[in-house]
């Protein structure tokens, strides 16, 4: 769910689909890293799975990074990569990389389409960066079994299909692979927040009005939430 849209499993794997069809044809092979600078939203979520499908990595760009930052990343990677973003939000960086826009509905998918690139759990899933506040911003590579471990259903926060996930985090941020990926392993709801930094009062009710079962916040967060905003925590498991 994004705001009034919304869309069903069937659809998101139809769509994700023609994202990991175009990536095959563009040239990704395994492991190859997909450069991701997009708002929150679903055509997010849809470019992650299509770049696991067709067996890529993908590399997410805060878009609200200055755009000499977003270039010394994409700068680092080993070859001059494919971009998932807008020209809008990728600006000169689309003069530069392989810019790949997202079609507003699903193309038909081919017959292989479950036959993207080879899985394993030790093969790349994506490449976060540190900030840098210490240096020069290193790339952490994580594997799928990293996710899969994070997603351990033995975990006391397991998630079922009732449950309804708030993605808040930044993608850059590593909280984004548990509000991601968690509810959709799960056969869960995943709410996406709005694009921007939402106040606490746009959290709040984003919280009431999709009754919201599991968040992760900073400390911080939550005792604001708390504070102000104690009865929308009702519908909140974990």
């Amino acid at each position: 769910i994004s705001d009034d849209r919304r869309l069903s499993f069937a659809e998101l794997d139809a769509m994700s689909d023609s994202v990991a069809h175009r990536l095959t044809e563009l040239g990704l092979v395994p492991e190859m890293i997909v450069a991701v600078a997009l708002d929150r939203s679903i055509e997010l979520v849809v470019a992650l799975l299509g770049i696991l499908k067709a067996g890529g990595a993908y590399l997410p760009i805060d878009p609200s990074w200055p755009a000499e930052h977003r270039r010394q990343l994409l700068g680092r990677l080993p070859a001059s990569p494919l971009l998932i973003s807008t020209p809008s939000i990728a600006g000169e960086l689309a003069d530069h990389y392989t810019l790949v826009e997202l079609e507003p509905r699903p193309l038909p998918a081919p017959q292989s389409a479950t036959d993207y690139g080879l899985h394993t759990p030790r093969q790349l899933a994506y490449v976060n960066f540190t900030s840098g506040s210490t240096g020069e911003p290193k790339g952490v590579l994580v594997e799928h079994r990293g996710i899969l471990r994070l997603l351990d259903p033995a975990t006391p926060w397991a998630l079922g299909a009732d449950d309804r996930v708030l993605q808040l985090a930044p993608i850059s941020f590593d909280a984004a692979t548990l509000e991601i990926w968690a509810p959709l392993c799960a056969g869960a709801t995943l709410v996406i927040g709005a694009p921007d930094s939402p106040s606490l009062a746009e959290i709040a009710s984003l919280i009431s009005r999709h009754r919201i079962t599991t968040l992760w916040l900073t400390a911080g967060l939550f005792h604001a939430l708390a504070a102000e905003y104690a009865p929308v925590l009702a519908s909140v498991r974990t």
